[in-house]
C-alpha cells in the first residue's frame, strides 16, 4: 500500500472516528460493459485498540440531470410578459450494492485493510459527460455521473464513508466508425488580384 495515498481528497483522519477509507480502481476509465476492478483502503487507528464494525458495503451509481429555462409569453396587452418555467429531469443508468466485508465477531483491530472488489457495468449505459452554459438564457445543464461509495458502518460511532468518482466513456471501437469516412462538400478557394 502506497503511504501518499492517504493525502487524497476525502481521507482527512479524524481521531473520533476511529479509521479512514479510500476506494481507488485499476483504470482511470472504463467503457460500458467492462469490468471495474479495485480495492477499498481502510486504515483503522482508535485508541481503544480497534473498532466495532457491522460491515463495509460498496455502492455504485450512475445518474443523469438534466434542467434548462423554458420562456413563455403570457397574459394580455399591456401585462404581456416572459416568463421563465424551468425544467428538470432525472434518470438512473446503474445502481447496485454489494457487501465487501464483515468482521468475524465484528472487530477490526488497528491496523490497515484492503479489501478487492468487481462488478460489470452495464452494456447500454452512456459516457460520463458535464454540460453546462451559464451565457444561454435558458441556461442548459446536463450531467451524467457514475461513482462507487464505500460505507464502513461502524458501532457508537459516525460512519465513515468515501466517494469514488467512476469515469466511463464511449468504446473505442465506435469512436473510430467513421474516422476514414467524408462527409463534406470539397473546400474551394478563390481569391481577387487588382
Amino acid at each position: 500500500m502506497q503511504s501518499n495515498m492517504w493525502a487524497a481528497p476525502g481521507c482527512d483522519f479524524e481521531e473520533k472516528y476511529g479509521a479512514k477509507i479510500l476506494v481507488q480502481c485499476e483504470k482511470p476509465f472504463y467503457e460500458p460493459g467492462e469490468q471495474v476492478n479495485g480495492k477499498v483502503y481502510i486504515c483503522v487507528r482508535s485508541n481503544a485498540g480497534g473498532i466495532y464494525v457491522d460491515d463495509l458495503e460498496l455502492k455504485i451509481k450512475g445518474e443523469e440531470k438534466a434542467e434548462f429555462i423554458h420562456w413563455e409569453w403570457e397574459g394580455d396587452d399591456d401585462n404581456r410578459r416572459r416568463v421563465a418555467h424551468h425544467k428538470h429531469g432525472k434518470h438512473t443508468h446503474v445502481k447496485g450494492e454489494q457487501k465487501v466485508y464483515q468482521p468475524p465477531q465484528g472487530w477490526m483491530a488497528n491496523g490497515n485493510y484492503d479489501f478487492s472488489f468487481y462488478m460489470f457495468l452495464p452494456h447500454n449505459i452512456p459516457s460520463t459527460v458535464h454540460f453546462k452554459d451559464k451565457h444561454h438564457e435558458q441556461k442548459p445543464e446536463m450531467k451524467i455521473k457514475y461513482y462507487i461509495k464505500a460505507h464502513l458502518d461502524i458501532k457508537g460511532m459516525k460512519d465513515v464513508k468515501y466517494k469514488h468518482t467512476l469515469i466511463v466513456r464511449e468504446k473505442m471501437e465506435q469512436a473510430l466508425a467513421n474516422v476514414g469516412e467524408v462527409d463534406r462538400d470539397p473546400i474551394i478557394t478563390c481569391c481577387c488580384l487588382n
